[in-house]
């Protein structure tokens, strides 16, 4: 099932007690969706960016602009605009080997050498919609919230610290253990210890 971002905020301030809302405006819970709505787009975009979550990965061709303003690099080039975290630029050479590039981050752009009639792609991490998150994900963004809530709206700073100790140790840590099976299972070369003994 996939949830909205107001029932998972729901989701942790019934978890404390407080009232659920519908929108970060809810007039019928003014306090709840007011904090919910100063706290979310914090919480959701740290989370994503603290970890390389395998659904919020994203691979993207980027453009070209123009001479880079650099001493070190020739060529500056866009980076995507739903870009959070950026984990590297690549180049695809002919064998279809993903090649990394050396580049220098400046705003919104990349500055590197690679003026060459190439397709250079974005690896990054994008905030992705609640309707791609997995239940693991939803539950961590709950319990994070839930601390906050806890702290802000019921004034329960001990009950908010023990709710964020679980967090960081026990949910966000199983949630990335989950996470990291997203891929196919690496299969690691012989030894050659292990070979001449065969």
């Amino acid at each position: 099932m996939a949830y909205t971002k107001f029932q998972i905020c729901s989701r942790a301030l019934t978890r404390i007690g407080a009232n659920p809302i519908s929108s970060f405006d809810d007039s019928s819970a003014l306090t709840e969706s007011r904090v919910a709505g100063r706290e979310w787009d914090i919480l959701v975009e740290a989370l994503l960016s603290e970890h390389r979550w395998k659904f919020a990965q994203k691979e993207k061709s980027i453009n070209r602009l123009t001479t880079a303003n650099n001493v070190r690099f020739t060529d500056l080039w866009q980076l995507p605009s739903d870009l959070l975290d950026l984990h590297g630029i690549f180049l695809v050479n002919s064998a279809g080997d993903d090649i990394p590039i050396p580049f220098e981050r400046m705003e919104d752009k990349i500055a590197c050498d690679y003026d060459v009639p190439s397709i250079l792609y974005a690896r990054y991490t994008y905030k992705a919609t609640e309707s791609l998150w997995p239940p693991y994900f939803i539950d961590v963004v709950t319990e994070g919230l839930e601390a906050v809530f806890r702290g802000a709206i019921r004034r329960d700073a001990e009950g908010a610290e023990k709710i964020r100790k679980r967090w960081e140790e026990v949910t966000k840590r199983r949630a990335r253990n989950l996470d990291s099976q997203g891929q196919t299972a690496r299969s690691f070369p012989e030894s050659r210890l292990i070979s001449v003994r065969r």
